[in-house]
């Protein structure tokens, strides 16, 4: 079951920071491309 739920969690995490990142790029162009790789690394900690 905790399985299942850590899986649903990274599912989301995962939808959220391309969302995220997508929003970020058409915002603001190269200042996204940054905020956006320093998001992902992030992202990556968290999993």
């Amino acid at each position: 079951m905790k399985e299942a739920i850590s899986e649903a969690l990274r599912v989301v995490l995962e939808g959220w920071v391309a969302a995220r990142m997508k929003q970020l790029f058409s915002f603001t162009g190269a200042m996204g491309t940054l905020r956006s790789r320093s998001e992902n690394r992030r992202a990556c900690l968290i999993v």
